[in-house]
C-alpha cells in the first residue's frame, strides 16, 4: 500500500465534520489479515487513504478496527483516481478467525466502482476489512490489475434502541402535525 496526500480531497469529500486524516504506509505488512493497520476511531469516524498497486504481487490491504458490542460499522472505500471509478474495488469484512462476514463490490455500478459494507455488531470484538482490486479472488489473494489511490471512510454508531426510535417518531409526527 501507497500513500497519498488526503487532506484536501477528504476536506471536499467530507466537508469539516472530519477534522483531519490520518495516513498509513506500511507496504507490504498490511497485505494479510495477521499484518492489518489498526484504525483508531476517533468520535465515531476515521479517513485513511491508501493506493493499489497493479503488478505487485498480493497487494491486499488489510485494515482492522475495535468495534464495540450494539454498534453499525461502515465502511465506504471511495476511489480518487477517476472520481468513483478507478480503482474499481473489492472489500470483505472478517472476524478475528478469519471468517468473512461480509463482501461488497461496486457499491452503485455503473457509476461508484467503489465498496461498501455496513454491518450490525452485536458483541465488542476486533474486526479486519481487505480492500482489493476488480479480478481479485473472494478470498483476497491479491491477484488483480487495478491501481490507483483510495480513500477509507470508516463509521461506528450505536445501534438505535427501540424506545429512541419510538420517541424520534413520534417527535416527527407532532413537528408535521397542523396548528389550527
Amino acid at each position: 500500500m501507497k500513500i497519498a496526500s488526503i487532506g484536501a480531497v477528504s476536506a471536499l469529500l467530507f466537508g469539516a465534520s472530519v477534522a483531519s486524516a490520518s495516513i498509513i504506509d506500511s507496504d507490504p505488512a498490511n497485505d494479510t489479515q495477521a499484518g492489518a493497520d489498526m484504525i483508531t476511531v476517533v468520535d465515531g469516524a476515521a479517513v485513511y487513504g491508501a493506493e493499489l498497486v497493479s503488478g505487485q504481487t498480493g497487494d491486499v490491504d488489510w485494515f482492522s478496527v475495535n468495534v464495540p458490542a450494539n454498534s453499525i460499522l461502515t465502511i465506504v472505500i471511495i476511489p480518487l483516481d477517476i472520481p468513483l471509478q478507478s480503482p474499481d474495488t473489492i472489500l470483505g469484512l472478517y472476524d478475528a478467525g478469519g471468517t468473512q462476514l461480509a463482501f461488497n463490490d461496486d457499491a452503485g455500478f455503473p457509476s461508484n466502482l467503489g465498496s461498501v459494507i455496513v454491518y450490525e455488531n452485536a458483541g465488542a470484538q476486533t474486526l479486519s476489512f481487505a480492500v482489493s482490486g476488480f479480478g481479485d479472488a473472494a478470498d483476497f489473494n491479491g491477484s488483480h490489475d487495478e491501481s490507483g489511490v483510495y480513500t477509507v471512510k470508516l463509521s461506528i454508531v450505536p445501534v438505535p434502541t427501540p424506545g429512541a426510535i419510538a420517541i424520534a417518531g413520534l417527535a416527527g409526527l407532532a413537528a408535521t402535525r397542523r396548528r389550527r
